[in-house]
């Protein structure tokens, strides 16, 4: 903007994106004035546009995102020269805009996951060699919790990938709203699911564990010609069997609470691993 102004000897530029207003110069009425009439025309005709009112002149033009970019100043109207001058520099400005936004959306291609949205498996192992260098570095805790899908392939099956594929973004957006701005949520591959939990001991793992299976237990996704669908529904005058009534009680009763077992336990729960030392590989 400052090269633009200043090769149009411009008194005043400026650029509204999304809440930032971007200003060179100190503005006044007069050209206040003349800017908001530039960018109105801009808008109006959706081109490069020259305005004069009272005794400010301005010039307005577009950018790709739909950001008018406007210059003013207080003497004479701007020449065609200007013009041009002006609609080559923006729209060089507006290259260059583009290519970073296609450089952002290609780095976020390369490091998110498309269906899911969190991180995907190659940025996972990238942050979690990084964590895992700094806690040996700091001494501090570092915990992992690892997320599997019960029955996935089940639903896969029975309701079709569709709802399979709503079944994994639900989960991760669980995951999200669970984890906390220093966490690292990403898709490790399949119905599997992690969270990166820095500065964290097994304890405050088993704490964050708690809470991704109650959020993911509290789902409730909607199904072809159902109006939504609940893991444990029972119909008809069918009795469960004893194993399951059981189960149902103890969902009832809120259990489920994070196992020290890594194995012998049923689907829906969270299990601590034994913790590893990063110093002495034990």
């Amino acid at each position: 903007m400052r090269t633009a102004a200043e090769a149009c000897r411009a008194d005043l530029g400026r650029a509204v994106v999304g809440e930032r207003v971007i200003q060179i110069g100190r503005s006044d009425r007069r050209l206040d004035r003349a800017l908001a009439t530039a960018r109105e025309a801009v808008r109006r005709q959706g081109r490069g546009t020259a305005v004069a009112c009272d005794d400010g002149a301005a010039l307005g033009h577009p950018l790709p995102d739909g950001t008018v970019l406007a210059i003013a100043r207080a003497r004479a109207p701007f020449s065609e020269d200007d013009q041009r001058r002006f609609g080559s520099l923006v729209r060089q400005l507006g290259v260059a805009i583009e290519n970073a936004a296609l450089h952002e959306q290609l780095r976020q291609q390369a490091t998110t996951d498309e269906l899911t949205g969190p991180a995907n498996h190659r940025r996972f192992e990238e942050r979690l060699r990084q964590e895992v260098r700094r806690s040996a570095r700091s001494g501090r805790p570092l915990a992992l919790v690892m997320v599997d899908i019960d029955n996935f392939k089940h639903v896969n099956d029975t309701h079709g990938h569709q709802q399979g594929d709503l079944v994994l973004r639900e989960v991760a957006a669980a995951l999200h709203r669970t984890s906390r701005a220093t966490d690292v949520p990403a898709r490790y591959g399949g119905e599997e699911l992690a969270v990166i939990l820095p500065d964290t001991d097994l304890e405050g793992g088993c704490v964050a564990a708690e809470a991704i299976r109650r959020a993911v237990s509290a789902l409730e996704l909607p199904l072809r010609g159902r109006r939504h669908a609940h893991r444990h529904r029972e119909r008809g005058r069918r009795r469960p069997h004893p194993r399951r009534r059981r189960l149902l009680a103890d969902r009832r009763r809120g259990r489920g609470p994070v196992r020290r077992q890594a194995r012998g336990e049923e689907p829906g729960r969270a299990r601590a691993a034994r913790p590893w030392s990063l110093q002495s590989g034990q």
